[in-house]
Parts: structure tokens; C-alpha cells; sequence
């Protein structure tokens, strides 16, 4: 079996440590990593690097939305998901290809 690499990009220590735990109890094998803005995650070179992005749409710095713009610039293979209680970046999160 394949070890799926995701990240996480969530400035709450507690939405991304639930996710986090979320993601270990599955039967998934992955191997996770956790950006705290969406800043760090866009110098951390991600192309290619991840197979799911888990991104916080409201974030001190870069968006969520705006790292994933920037991520499908550069690769256009990884799975984008947002965790977010707001709908209102709805339209944005299909432009850049998000889960449904």
C-alpha cells in the first residue's frame, strides 16, 4: 500500500490536531505534514511533493484560497480541500479545483 503525503494548512492548533487525528485513525496510510499559514506552506516547495492539501480558507497571512491559486500553478495533480464553516469562498474553491 501507498503512503498518501498530505498537508495541512490551518493556523488553529485544535482544528488542525482534529484533523490531524482524524486522518491517523483512519486506515490510510499517510504521512502528514502541518503548515501553520498559508505562507510556509507556499516556500516549502509543495509541488509535487503532496498527494491532499487540506486548506483553512482564513489564515493570518496568505489564504487559503490564495496558496491554493498558487499551488495549482505549480502542480496541478494535488487534491485541494478546504475546512472551513463559511460558505462564502465557495466559487473560489471550484476555480481551483477543490473535492466536492
Amino acid at each position: 500500500m501507498n503512503t498518501l503525503r498530505i498537508a495541512i494548512c490551518e493556523d488553529e492548533d485544535g482544528d488542525a490536531g482534529h484533523l490531524c487525528s482524524l486522518i491517523k485513525s483512519s486506515v490510510i496510510a499517510a504521512e502528514v505534514s502541518r503548515f501553520e499559514s498559508g505562507e510556509t506552506f507556499l516556500v516549502s516547495n509543495p509541488a509535487g511533493r503532496f498527494d491532499l492539501v487540506f486548506f483553512d480558507i482564513y489564515m493570518r497571512d496568505v489564504s487559503g484560497v490564495e496558496a491554493a491559486r498558487a499551488l495549482r500553478e505549480l502542480d496541478d495533480a494535488c487534491g485541494v480541500v478546504f475546512t472551513t464553516s463559511s460558505s462564502d469562498h465557495m466559487p473560489e474553491a471550484f476555480d481551483v479545483g477543490a473535492a466536492t
